[in-house]
Order: structure tokens, then sequence, then C-alpha cells
């Protein structure tokens, strides 16, 4: 992979992580960006991705509140005290 593509990658990385508030992340698409990041890195005809980047959007927005979800059910009976 050349260079230039890795040395940014790793800057927007950096980037993302020193402007995490991460009292709040998990409430605002956390994983929005590695959405985007899969529908444009995805080796499919560009003519062909417009069909696609709403339903990888929703699939990844979907996908994360089934999670949430389960973890609530899964954690619901946990006491710390």
């Amino acid at each position: 992979m050349p260079k230039d593509i890795i040395n940014k990658s790793i800057n927007e990385l950096n980037e993302r992580i020193n402007k995490i508030d991460w009292e709040k992340y998990h409430k605002d698409l956390p994983f929005n960006n590695s959405a985007i990041a899969l529908y444009e890195w995805s080796p499919i005809a560009d003519e062909l991705k417009s069909l696609d980047r709403k339903i990888v959007l929703n699939s990844i927005s979907l996908k994360w509140g089934l999670m949430k979800d389960e973890f609530k059910k899964l954690t619901r009976d946990l006491n710390f005290n």
C-alpha cells in the first residue's frame, strides 16, 4: 500500500481518537466512520455503489442498535455494590 495512504489513515485515526468524548461516544453513531470506509473501500464498481450506500450505513446502524439491546439484557442483573 502506498505510504501516503498509510500516513493519511494514521493521521485521521489519531485525530479521531483525540476528539472522542468517551462518556458519550457510544450514543453518537460510533461505527459510522467504519460503515463509510466499508462502503468506500468495497470492491464494487462505483456505478453500483450508489445503490448500496444507504443499505450499508443502515445495516451498521441497525446492528449497533441490536448490540446495545443485547448488552442491556445481558447486564441488567449486574450489581457492583
